[in-house]
């Protein structure tokens, strides 16, 4: 049987920081916080019952007022498979929808087939490709999920 740890979802620009670089490894703290400082979105964190961070999440919304962006999402190793990644996006889907969002995008590697089956759980499906994606020859996918219409279980 699965269960969920309850979250408590917060913004804090520090915790995130942190998080990014234990997950990604290869940007020193100060550079991470400053570059998270600068984010125009919105973040959120996850933390467990002894207030360690264990996830975060980040939305934005780009040029149409009513689509949304999920720019970063991670739950740390230990933490996985708890159904904790898939509580943050249903947040930040209530969130969106909140703020009179209609549809949520997420952009992943052509290659991450655990990201594609993931989102797709959610309810999310492919939109377009992108070939050589900023020139770095990566396919890169674009994800989307219509939350007006869309059923998905609000969290």
């Amino acid at each position: 049987m699965k269960t969920t740890r309850p979250l408590k979802i917060k913004t804090d620009i520090e915790a995130i920081s942190i998080l990014d670089v234990y997950l990604n490894g290869k940007r020193d703290e100060k550079t991470v916080s400053t570059e998270y400082r600068k984010y125009k979105g919105k973040l959120f964190v996850a933390e467990d019952f002894e207030d360690q961070v264990i996830g975060f999440v980040s939305l934005s919304q780009p040029v149409a007022e009513d689509t949304y962006i999920i720019d970063h999402l991670a739950v740390l190793k230990s933490h996985r498979g708890l159904g904790i990644g898939s509580d943050l996006v249903r947040f930040i889907m209530d969130q969106a929808k909140g703020l009179g969002g209609c549809k949520v995008y997420v952009l992943l590697a052509s290659w991450n087939e655990s990201g594609h089956t993931f989102y797709r759980k959610l309810g999310f499906k492919p939109s377009a490709a992108l070939p050589e994606y900023q020139n770095e020859k990566k396919n890169m996918i674009w994800f989307v999920l219509d939350i007006v219409t869309q059923q998905y279980e609000s969290s």
